[in-house]
């Protein structure tokens, strides 16, 4: 074979793996679902220093068939309007393939952002809150990347414990 052909077979070659790479990129987005997830329970802990704790449970169900194994999430939690949580966590559980977990994460609400939530609460008429989560799920992988979820609902006063 002469140089030129091979090269030019070497070229062709490398537009079918490209080709075919992002063919399987835009194919696994395409198929990849959105996790739920659900406010399982919000307990109160202790307080460190002007911020009160929180443990939440989360429950994520990963209507996938691979499993996600996630580095991390984000998350912004707003209550009665107001975006009063702001974090992040780490040593996320792997959530299986078409299935449900469990996940904990601290919670601390700063004295301002505690002061404006219970000015709110104060001129309610009710014990149930209206919540907004808004979590970033990052699964640390370059072709899906971060998984945004968003939940409204309301939390009743039997969702709180001491």
């Amino acid at each position: 074979m002469s140089l030129l052909l091979v090269k030019r077979l070497s070229a062709y070659f490398a537009v079918v793996v490209v080709a075919m790479s992002l063919y399987a990129c835009a194919t696994l987005q395409q198929q990849l679902e959105t996790p739920e997830v659900d406010i399982v329970s919000v307990v109160m802990g202790e307080q460190q220093g002007l911020r009160q704790m929180f443990d939440v449970t989360l429950a994520v169900s990963n209507p996938n068939g691979i499993n996600l194994n996630l580095v991390g999430l984000n998350y912004t939690l707003a209550l009665e309007g107001l975006d009063v949580i702001k974090g992040s966590a780490n040593n996320i559980p792997t959530i299986p393939a078409y299935g449900e977990q469990n996940i904990n994460i601290r919670l601390g609400i700063g004295l301002l952002e505690g002061l404006q939530f219970l000015n709110k609460l104060s001129q309610k008429n009710d014990a149930n809150l209206n919540y907004a989560l808004q979590l970033n799920l990052d699964t640390g992988l370059p072709i899906i990347g971060v998984i945004p979820i968003s939940k409204k609902g309301v939390l009743d006063s039997q969702s709180f414990a001491r």
